[in-house]
């Protein structure tokens, strides 16, 4: 009786329905288990190529800060061999040139280890550091390189610092001492700051011997430890991997050697921040499967009973029916809620189950949903639409074998993009009795963020050109392809000229645009094979492959520079920009990327030195002018503070009463070890690194105090670099100056060139308005020589007509120049503007611009420039030269 019990039992449950819905539960459940595994996987994969781009970005950002600290101490070493004596490391390391916010100190130490000269000591504090590390390994093997130690306490700064050193070796080969920086640990991970690594996350920057140079991240402080076990020696092939660090955080980490340096960057993301978003998708996915899981065994449940009931009574046939027809809509709403398209084919190879999401994701007919079709008919349909190319050539090949062979059998899992672009996810589950359950899902989007990632880690995000990692890639393989086939290439380094004045005038959105207008112009001047890159701001480089000669190279800057020359169209204006361009040519110029930047660079240095707007070729002379050019800017920085700047006065003459009617003020540099230098050799530095504007006003309120002590018939002439028009507060400095010194107004004469007025900017215009408002005389100087135009005559009120003296010295000689004399005398007699004549010399000179109709004159037929003290005796004077002279 209990056996028989038994069986009735096991038919109520043992049934068709109970089999698929536990068929049903297995497929859900091996699905989701194959979509967390390889959601799982594919999410690792991402996270390890994104920590090896992120570590190749960090190597980047280390050699650069790496490169500036050891061009700082080239620098700073070349400049103590140059004037030992002299040489105050306080002074140079306040230098822009040589200071950078990477360095907290820098120091020298003399032969026997004392430190004899500190940016932070106090001025005849010494420490002896003969103990010190970089000093002794400097002391047993002098030869020159550079020396990256572990984090000190600092003995001058009293703070944690990594060394940086390079030894001093004399002329004659015998050491001399050790220069050193000591350098922030915090600003070597600077790289922290732009990136997300999360809040366990950790970058670190190691030696060779173990010992962590700097590191950020993470909740405690390893910066001067050792590390044990050093993980990164058996991981430095680039490849990620998981360890539990000392501070019982799992991470995945990634260490890579800096190329050239000793040192290895590593980066290391928390596994558990990694992996929260995708735990939080897959417990949601597992939840949802538990419930549908609930509903197919509650379906089961309920049918047994449903069957027993039947046993029981047939009367209830009816509504036990009608229940197990609700069970089964409510599992195939389930199967068409499923994210996922889901295909079960039974051992006759039919397709037993499919749901709305396959059909849709497989483009087949809507029919399909009906029925149970030969699943020979689902591959006709998919061939026939073109999913798998012509032949297959559109599947990987193991996947196109599969596919051509009728599409059954165990391939597990592939990925396919259908014709319309969308990727799709396949697994296969076999079953029991020769079937098997396929299910489908759409990656587009993962593989679109994927491709997109790939794509920001080596290109520009404003102009989508090459970024500098890519950039230095393409000239490694530039490099590689040189050593392979003797092929030559160049490196190209440009720089836009007038850009600063786009973005301060018109802001930076326009800036932005005319960035985007200049990558598009570049990259239609090379070829495909040739690479153009956005290195930051406004620099961009080019990478020109197969030169056969220089002027390869020339004919592409030819075609950059007219290309950049066009004028630029920005929200409605005009804009006009120039570029100028350093080269450096592979091999000639070195076959290592980073001599071929610095080079190119040094040949860019040189183009703007000289003028802008042109390209030159690198020489190794450049370097050395470069130097000497660095060294003049650095003394013309403390020049003033020093109290090397002086002003002469020059007088100028009135021809009608032959008295002196006005001096000009002169600027001069007595250089303590170079004599006196003429403005004309060091003023281009001053515009160029910004002092004119100090400088000048220095000089402004030099003369009008100079003045103010003169009769009150004479006036002083000040002369105005068109720099100094960029500077808001040029009218404030002219106010203040009268103001100091009581001069009045009507007796300051500002000198302006040609080149403020044909800027034609509002800005400009603006100024000169306010400061003829003032009542400050406006004088027009070296009127002839440059794009002289009658509109800017007319559009400003000159004060003053100065001609130049180019035209003054040919009087006599050149039969051209005494008519020019006399149209420009002419022309400020008729618009009421009196004429000056410079640079007066001889007698036969003064007769002829007398004769000519000129006002005023100056040159050293009057007098030379004399100091301030001596103004009032030739004042008193009155007569500079006898009347018969003229």
């Amino acid at each position: 009786m209990i056996r028989t019990d038994f069986w009735l039992r096991a038919r109520w449950v043992l049934n068709a329905a109970t089999y698929l819905g536990l068929v049903m539960t297995a497929v859900i459940w091996v699905g989701l288990l194959w979509s967390e595994y390889n959601s799982t996987q594919n999410f690792l994969t991402v996270t390890r190529e994104h920590g090896k781009n992120l570590a190749s970005a960090f190597e980047e950002s280390v050699v650069r800060s790496v490169s500036e600290i050891d061009k700082t101490l080239l620098l700073l070493r070349a400049r103590y061999l140059f004037d030992p004596q002299h040489f105050d490391i306080r002074r140079v390391a306040t230098n822009p040139l040589y200071a950078s916010d990477l360095v907290k100190n820098a120091a020298l130490i003399d032969a026997n280890g004392i430190m004899v000269n500190s940016g932070s000591a106090q001025a005849g504090q010494r420490f002896d550091l003969h103990d010190r590390e970089h000093f002794r390994t400097f002391l047993e093997d002098p030869s020159d390189r550079l020396y990256i130690g572990r984090p000190i306490l600092g003995r001058a700064t009293n703070t944690w610092i990594v060394p940086f050193a390079r030894p001093i070796i004399a002329s004659d080969g015998s050491f001399k001492g050790v220069i050193t920086l000591g350098v922030d640990p915090a600003m070597l991970t600077r790289f922290y700051e732009v990136i997300d690594i999360g809040k366990q996350g950790r970058i670190t920057l190691i030696g060779e011997d173990d010992y962590v140079r700097a590191a950020k991240g993470g909740d405690r402080n390893i910066v001067g430890k050792k590390l044990n076990p050093p993980l990164w020696k058996s991981h430095l092939d680039g490849d990620s991997f998981y360890a539990q660090a000392f501070d019982g955080v799992r991470r995945l980490i990634t260490f890579r050697r800096v190329k050239g340096l000793p040192l290895i960057v590593g980066v290391a993301f928390s596994e558990q921040e990694l992996m929260a978003g995708l735990l939080h998708d897959q417990h949601m996915d597992d939840f949802v499967a538990a419930g549908i899981t609930a509903l197919i065994l509650f379906g089961i449940v309920l049918n047994a009973q449903h069957r027993r009931r039947i046993a029981a009574a047939q009367a209830a046939a009816n509504a036990s029916e009608a229940m197990a027809l609700e069970k089964s809509r409510e599992l195939e709403i389930t199967l068409e809620h499923m994210g996922e398209g889901l295909m079960m084919v039974d051992g006759d190879r039919k397709v037993a189950v499919i749901n709305h999401r396959a059909v849709e994701l497989l483009g087949l007919p809507p029919d399909f949903i009906h029925g149970q079709r030969p699943f020979a008919d689902v591959m006709s349909c998919l061939w026939a639409q073109g999913d798998f190319g012509r032949d297959g050539e559109a599947l990987d090949p193991k996947v196109r074998e599969f596919v051509k062979t009728g599409g059954l059998g165990e391939i597990g899992l592939y990925e396919r993009t259908r014709p319309d672009g969308t990727t799709l996810e396949v697994r296969s589950v076999p079953l029991a009795g020769g079937g098997f359950v396929r299910t489908f899902t759409d990656v587009t989007e993962r593989k679109d963020s994927e491709a997109r990632i790939a794509h920001m880690a080596r290109h520009d995000e404003l102009t989508g050109l090459a970024n500098r990692v890519l950039f230095r890639e393409r000239i490694d393989q530039a490099i590689a392809r040189t050593r392979r086939t003797d092929e030559r290439f160049a490196v190209l380094l440009l720089d836009l000229d007038r850009f600063k004045g786009v973005n301060d005038t018109m802001g930076h959105p326009a800036g932005d645009a005319l960035l985007k207008i200049t990558a598009q112009r570049l990259c239609r001047m090379v070829r495909e094979t040739d690479t153009v890159a956005r290195l930051g701001g406004d620099e961009f480089a080019i990478v020109q492959t197969s030169v056969e000669s220089r002027a390869d190279v020339e004919r592409l800057c030819s075609r950059v520079l007219d290309a950049i020359k066009e004028p630029f169209e920005i929200d409605g204006h005009g804009v006009d920009l120039g570029t100028s361009i350093g080269i450096a040519v592979a091999p000639d110029d070195g076959l290592e990327a980073e001599g071929l930047l610095k080079n190119a660079d040094i040949a860019l240095y040189s183009v703007k030195t000289a003028g802008r707007g042109s390209w030159r070729f690198f020489e190794p002379a450049m370097e050395a002018q470069a130097q000497a050019r660095s060294a003049l800017e650095q003394d013309l920085r403390h020049a003033l503070p020093a109290g090397e700047l002086d002003v002469v006065y020059q007088p100028t003459i009135d021809l009608d009463s032959k008295e002196i009617s006005g001096l000009e003020a002169l600027l001069r540099w007595n250089h303590p070890r170079r004599g006196l230098i003429m403005p004309a050799e060091f003023i281009p530095v001053a515009e160029d690194t910004g002092l004119i504007s100090e400088i000048g006003e220095w000089v402004l309120n030099t003369a009008c105090a100079a003045a103010a002590q003169w009769p009150a018939s004479v006036r002083i002439a000040v002369n105005l670099s068109p720099v100094q028009f960029k500077d808001h507060g040029l009218v404030g400095t002219v106010k203040n100056a009268l103001a100091r010194s009581g001069l009045p107004a009507k007796r300051l004469e500002l000198e302006i060139t040609e080149t403020v007025v044909l800027q034609e900017n509002e800005p400009n215009r603006v100024t000169l308005q306010e400061l003829r408002a003032l009542g400050v005389n406006i004088a027009l100087d070296d009127f002839g020589i440059g794009y002289s135009s009658l509109s800017y005559l007319r559009a400003f009120p000159f004060s003053k007509i100065k001609i130049d003296q180019s035209f003054i010295r040919e009087l006599g000689e050149n039969s051209e120049s005494a008519p020019i004399v006399r149209t420009i005398a002419d022309l400020g007699r008729s618009l009421g503007v009196p004429t000056i004549a410079e640079g007066v010399e001889t007698p036969a000179q003064l007769r002829l611009v007398r004769a000519a109709g000129c006002k005023e004159a100056q040159g050293f037929l009057f007098g030379r420039p004399v100091p301030a003290s001596d103004v009032r005796a030739i004042i008193a004077r009155r007569k500079p030269v006898t009347v018969h002279a003229a």
